[in-house]
């Protein structure tokens, strides 16, 4: 069964712990044919207030694991759930994130545990302003050659008033497989 056309409009968004704006992360089971999907989903004129205690960086997990995210798509097993959905075509438009500590400010990532590894292509991030001073890079990471992510636009994403490329080491990690 599947999602699409989801809009998320002239919101504001607060946690203390967990991820501000998710999706994905069971999008499809081992149970199930993959026929789950998600797509066409647009998050747009958004905030993200102060978020004190995102998850810190746990030793050995590279600050992957043990950071959430203030916005974050990601597909595939992760912790037992989900796998084997695909998802395409989100946006993320004209978001503020203010004073993240811990966690990252975007995360985007395919996630396997070998049996079942889900797609995600064409995320975008369009005018995305974020600030603060302790956090962990973003982070956009595929799974394998063979499943890669696909088509991730960073478009006018400004951290801390320098506006983010994609050689942009200091302020995303990037891996091989996307």
């Amino acid at each position: 069964m599947g999602c699409e056309d989801v809009l998320v409009e002239n919101c504001v968004g607060w946690t203390d712990c967990a991820n501000v704006f998710l999706v994905g992360p069971e999008c499809g089971t081992s149970r199930e044919p993959r026929t789950n999907y998600i797509r066409n989903v647009t998050f747009r004129n958004c905030i993200v207030l102060e978020t004190p205690a995102l998850y810190d960086s746990k030793e050995g997990d590279d600050g992957w694991r043990g950071g959430c995210a203030a916005i974050n798509a990601r597909v595939g097993i992760y912790e037992g759930l989900g796998g084997g959905g695909r998802m395409s075509d989100i946006l993320f438009e004209n978001i503020q994130i203010e004073n993240l500590y811990g966690g990252r400010p975007i995360a985007v990532e395919i996630v396997s545990d070998g049996t079942d590894t889900g797609s995600l292509s064409g995320v975008v991030f369009r005018n995305i302003t974020f600030t603060g001073d302790k956090y962990l890079p973003a982070q956009v990471r595929g799974v394998s050659r063979e499943f890669p992510l696909q088509n991730v636009t960073f478009d006018n994403v400004v951290f801390n008033g320098r506006q983010i490329k994609k050689a942009d080491c200091e302020n995303i990690c990037l891996s091989i497989h996307i």
